[in-house]
């Protein structure tokens, strides 16, 4: 669970301005979000790798007033004295370097000034040579002195010190943030690798957020000031909020500690996850503490993937220490935190290893290798970068052109309306108060793992309805690698009205957490079972809109709503499988409570597919919110809506919807019990067929990675169906008439396992029930099988382009050329049309005057672009097929412009 904990919030309004004073950047957190940085200043480029001199970073650095250091290259930067950063208002935004990016190598960088912001920058010291012959004193980031500081998406390490320090024994250091950094790897030729030392004085704030730290000996972090300023002169000394960060392979048996004995830290330690390594002593310790003036706050902190029953297990108290001062230590509420978005420590976990360090633009293979450490409990405390490698290669690239030098590539300023030639247009302000510099830098800073192709989902289900909800849970856990899963919420439905089962759900969560680390070995990117039960939540136990309006906010409407407001600019995937009023609950709540603006940006990032109404509150939300992506069969169960229902057609038996054409055989009890209840423990959780299998899996399996379909195109049709979007007429079985338009039924015309024609919107998913169900099965291989006893997808690869154009009457060559299979299997070639996507018009074998693909069944494939038709495109399906058992299937789409 996310929550945004705001504790002071101050709107400041000039004479001539209505902005509020924005955050540093979207996504800043902690007592250093309000930095300014380099805000409404020049724009410094960074076009060498030189330690000195102009296109330098030292530069740059050293200039004065407000300013903005950009980079058009990448690489590694040899410094031969310490980069201090000594005068104030500066951001330097290092996802701006073209190609991998920027590290700083053989010298500290030293921040001492006021309004400081760092973004996606790499500082590895190392030693020898790159450490100027020194093994101790060197940290690799040094904030010594300044207020208003945050550094974002930073990776340091290889220091010969600390690696990441803010410590100053005089209160003229305060404000600080440090946030997604890794910080990691310090050296230890004499005994001296460790973390972050964190010395603060006279109400000094730091927070530490959403941080990696591994293979650190000690000081994971060290709170407190040596005793410089003892309790009698210095009532208040440090405040340090660490929260959300990851502990690995810290060396002895405690990873953090204060050794002072008579000064004052004040800590709030909060949902953290700790993981000993083999360098750790397993002590069940994680934090030591020394003063008695010292008060704590602990929470919600992990110890090798698990939560104590008492958080102060975790602490070892000094034996001096009286009962008294033991509980004056603890703390029953937590301090001041400033804004913080607080995950459950395994989502912590799982964020901190995905988005953290600096992944723009590119993450580098030295992170990459100790994220692997983490998730695979390996690698050591180092005495040498050299035994892991050294620095990797940081290539450059070509830099977007910039005529005006004033950071925003041309290409962007045109999109926005803005003037290439006209470099003051880049103080210009935006709705929320930010420079277009800074929305340009906005833009490219927030790390978005898109380019994985998972999406974020959230799952409202009303399990223990009938059986069919955990029939589908059992089938989406064995595909979660492929999405983020950002919640699973019971719900009520017109079936079960007044009670919720989140009780079976973490049954079959627990089942699958005994199989995820098998399934790990076919696929990356299964979460934990402890992360999937940190995001259960519950609904409102009571039906429809009757659990909707004022007062009437749950857990799982609240997880909605702090879902779409993370600062990621993925959509989240709402997939209703009961009642949808959870989801009714935040958008009232939104609607009510905000502007119409930000409304229209929260309906903006919502998806929503969900399987016809279970209660009234989804024609509600259609109406109310004409707006927002929904796909949808409309309609009740009474008077027959669940027959007419698209997502009928998963297994389409004789009680709902009555599709004929599909195979009966692969969706029976038989088929059921061989392919997955007798394989493992989560089978085991898979009931048998009752009314009908698995009504819920279309709203995932639309979202499924095979190269079939795209989510944003619910009319080009996948394993989830096929959908298009306009205005539905009335039907007896809808609840009220539709107001809007929305994706929902189409029409696919197939050729059945019976050998007949059927048209329906069944067909948009029973046609590839085959696959499907091999899918599966080969999935629940996965959760007790090896590696090399299963069977895994084919990899198809195009000889060409995904979008081709050509001229009635040309030849149009398909090419699967380079499509290879991971277990060696041989592979079959099916290239067809799929017509029904498409806008060229074109017959089926049914019909008469089907296109007609030459070669359909080998790797190479052509067609003549038919002249007797309008002009329009054509989907062209590629679907390669392994000869393992069970023979799966994935797919390229090719579509073909006719002009």
């Amino acid at each position: 669970m996310k929550r945004l904990f705001l504790t002071g919030c101050v709107l400041s309004l000039g004479f001539c301005c209505v902005f509020a004073q924005p955050l540093a950047f979207p996504g800043a957190e902690g007592f250093g979000a309000n930095s300014r940085g380099g805000r409404g200043g020049k724009v410094i480029y960074v076009s060498n790798l030189n330690d000195e001199g102009p296109g330098s970073l030292r530069e740059a650095v050293e200039q004065e007033g407000p300013r903005t250091v950009v980079f058009s290259v990448s690489g590694i930067i040899d410094l031969k004295t310490r980069l201090n950063i000594e005068h104030p208002y500066i951001t330097i935004a290092g996802q701006t370097a073209p190609g991998d990016g920027i590290c700083l190598r053989g010298e500290t960088l030293r921040i001492a000034a006021d309004h400081v912001i760092v973004r996606y920058l790499r500082v590895r010291l190392g030693d020898g040579k790159h450490g100027q012959g020194s093994l101790q004193g060197k940290d690799a980031i040094s904030i010594s002195s300044g207020r208003h500081i945050i550094l974002d998406h930073c990776s340091a390490g290889w220091s010969l010190d600390e690696v990441l320090s803010a410590s100053s024994r005089t209160p003229d250091l305060s404000k600080v943030t440090v946030q997604w950094c890794f910080i990691t790897e310090a050296l230890n030729p004499d005994g001296h690798s460790f973390g972050s030392l964190l010395r603060g004085t006279g109400g000094a704030k730091y927070s530490f957020l959403h941080n990696l730290y591994a293979h650190n000996r000690g000081r994971n972090p060290r709170p407190g000031n040596y005793d410089s300023n003892p309790h009698d002169r210095d009532t208040l000394g440090l405040l340090l909020d660490f929260r959300n960060n990851v502990v690995y392979n810290w060396g002895g048996e405690h990873a953090a500690y204060n050794a002072d004995k008579v000064s004052v830290t004040r800590l709030n330690f909060v949902h953290n996850y700790f993981v000993p390594g083999q360098d750790s002593k397993a002590s069940g310790i994680v934090y030591s503490t020394g003063s008695p003036y010292n008060r704590a706050y602990f929470a919600g902190n992990y110890y090798m993937d698990e939560l104590p029953d008492d958080p102060w297990k975790l602490v070892k108290f000094n034996e001096s220490w009286t009962q008294k001062e033991i509980s004056a230590y603890k703390q029953d509420q937590p301090f001041e935190s400033g804004i913080v978005q607080t995950d459950e420590a395994p989502a912590a976990y799982e964020k901190v290893l995905e988005t953290g360090g600096a992944v723009l633009p590119k993450r580098d293979a030295a992170d990459q290798r100790i994220v692997k450490d983490v998730r695979q409990r390996t690698g050591r405390i180092i005495q040498s970068q050299e035994e892991v490698g050294g620095w990797p290669e940081l290539k450059s690239a070509e830099a977007p052109l910039d005529t005006d030098l004033d950071g925003m590539p041309d290409e962007w300023e045109k999109k926005q309306g803005l003037n290439p030639k006209d470099p003051e247009d880049r103080n210009k302000l935006n709705a929320e108060g930010y420079t277009m510099l800074e929305q340009y830098l906005n833009s490219i800073g927030s790390f978005q793992p898109v380019a994985s192709g998972k999406h974020r989902v959230i799952v409202l289900t009303d399990i223990e309805n009938e059986p069919d909800d955990a029939m589908s849970l059992v089938r989406f856990l064995c595909y979660c690698n492929q999405w983020d899963v950002e919640g699973l919420v019971a719900t009520t439905s017109v079936h079960q009205q007044k009670e919720t089962a989140a009780w079976r759900i973490k049954e079959i969560l627990q089942a699958y957490g005994r199989v995820r680390d098998n399934l790990e070995k076919h696929e990356p990117g299964f979460p934990t079972a402890d992360y999937l039960l940190s995001v259960l939540r519950e609904g409102r136990p009571d039906y429809g809109m009757r659990a909707v309006g004022k007062g009437m906010d749950s857990p799982g409407s609240e997880l909605i709503i702090q879902a779409v407001d993370r600062p990621d600019s993925r959509p989240v995937w709402v997939l209703v499988w009961g009642g949808p009023n959870c989801l009714a609950q935040a958008l009232w709540k939104v609607k009510e409570t905000r502007s119409a603006k930000e409304l229209e940006h929260f309906v903006s990032k919502l998806r929503v597919y969900t399987i016809s109404d279970q209660d009234d509150s989804g024609p509600w939300i259609r109406k109310t919110f004409p707006e927002l992506f929904y796909i949808a069969s409309p309609g009740f169960h009474r008077y027959g809506g669940y027959h007419y229902a698209t997502w009928s057609g998963i297994s389409g038996d004789y009680f709902h919807a009555r599709c004929a054409g599909g195979d009966f055989s692969l969706v029976d009890n038989d088929w059921v019990d061989k392919n997955v209840q007798n394989k493992g423990p989560l089978g085991e959780q898979y009931p048998d067929i009752k009314f009908l299998m698995e009504g819920d899996s279309p709203s995932f399996m639309f979202l499924i990675d095979n190269g079939l379909g795209d989510p944003e195109h619910p009319d080009w049709g996948s394993w989830g169906g096929r959908y298009e979007y306009y205005l539905p007429k009335f039907e007896k079985w809808f609840l009220e008439p539709e107001t809007r338009p929305l994706w929902t039924n189409a029409m696919d015309e197939v050729l059945g396992s019976d050998g007949r024609w059927h048209t329906g919107n069944h067909a948009t998913i029973w046609r590839w029930r085959e696959h499907f169900q091999n899918d599966f099965s080969a999935r629940m291989d996965w959760t007790i099988k090896t590696y090399e006893q299963a069977n895994h997808p084919p990899v198809p690869k195009l000889g060409h382009e995904a979008y081709l154009r050509a001229k009635a009457g040309e030849r149009v060559n398909l090419s699967a050329a380079g499509s290879s299979d991971p277990d060696g299997d041989s592979l079959r070639y099916n290239w067809f049309m799929y017509g029904e996507p498409g806008t060229f018009s074109m017959g089926t074998a049914r019909t008469g005057n089907p296109l007609i693909i030459n070669d359909s069944d080998k790797q190479e494939a052509w067609f003549i672009a038919p002249e007797k038709a309008r002009m329009g495109t054509m989907h062209i399906i590629l679907a390669v097929s392994d000869d393992g058992h069970p023979s799966l299937t994935r797919y390229k789409r090719v579509i073909v412009e006719i002009q």
